[in-house]
């Protein structure tokens, strides 16, 4: 054999010694995380969905529950990111919440990621949006009834966390179904493509969403602009929800999620009376 041909045989053998990764089980911040696939009969589509109930929760508790859009980046990243907050030099601290990940496998959409469908109303030249509707389906018929029956959720404190396109879907729920969750963070929501779809007249209702809204100031310009015109629009036209808007200084459009999390978990949490002075504070300071 050449010295090239056992050269090749020793990185073959070692190969698998070599990046052999340890259990995810060492992955600490995950802990008490459990898995789920489910296959969407609303949706003919797998999902994957990982559920993190904090430990020492009792049977008889009933916890805050954040759906969170992309499970398959977010949950990851903000599981261990919620235990920190819920430490006790944390004023206030985060108090103990259920997070469910939602996720598709895979960021690409040849391989099954559907979140440009799933999150989105129809825009014009972009076949593949729209599927908002039926991806709410899926979740007021299949997944919040199991999470629900499996866990000690609070159906009076449901909760959605969407960035990007994921922040599309939380405005269409809070405009357009508004029974689903009592709070929502969008996260730098791009609406670029199809805002005419959410500044037209809605039906009216007694149900009062929380909105959070968290734009970074590095957002790109078309991203902001269309956000602009949205909260311009709804600034003088009577709407059932309560905003809350908020600026990430020195963020772009994917670097603030944790920020966006923390904060609009803060006021999605508070009492009425601070939800009303927030929602006050949004419309006297937040730059348009």
């Amino acid at each position: 054999m050449t010295t090239s041909g056992w050269i090749l045989l020793v990185l073959l053998l070692a190969g698998p010694m070599a990046t052999h990764s340890q259990p995810l089980e060492h992955l600490n911040g995950l802990d008490d995380s459990h898995y789920q696939l489910m296959s969407s009969t609303t949706l003919e589509h797998d999902y994957h969905i990982y559920v993190r109930v904090p430990p020492g929760t009792k049977p008889s508790e009933k916890l805050p529950t954040v759906y969170l859009l992309d499970g398959g980046n977010t949950f990851p990243m903000l599981v261990p990111y919620a235990k920190y907050l819920g430490f006790f030099d944390e004023l206030p601290p985060l108090p103990p919440v259920i997070l469910v990940g939602i996720a598709y496998g895979t960021d690409d959409w040849r391989q099954g990621n559907r979140r440009s469908t799933d999150f989105t109303l129809p825009a014009a030249g972009q076949d593949h949006y729209g599927g908002a509707e039926s991806f709410h389906r899926f979740l007021t018929a299949e997944l919040i009834p199991w999470v629900e029956k499996n866990h000690p959720s609070d159906p009076q404190q449901r909760m959605l966390f969407g960035q990007s396109l994921g922040g599309q879907f939380a405005i269409y729920c809070a405009m357009f179904q508004p029974t689903t969750f009592a709070g929502l963070i969008a996260s730098n929501p791009a609406i670029h493509r199809n805002t005419k779809q959410f500044t037209k007249a809605i039906e009216p209702t007694q149900s009062q969403p929380r909105l959070f809204i968290m734009q970074a100031d590095g957002d790109g310009e078309v991203y902001q602009q269309s956000r602009d015109v949205w909260l311009t629009y709804w600034d003088n036209k009577p709407h059932h929800w309560q905003l809350q808007v908020k600026t990430a200084t020195g963020h772009t459009h994917m670097s603030s999620v944790p920020s966006a999390f923390r904060q609009g978990m803060m006021w999605l949490l508070s009492n009425d009376k601070q939800a009303q002075a927030g929602q006050q504070d949004e419309q006297d300071n937040e730059p348009r």
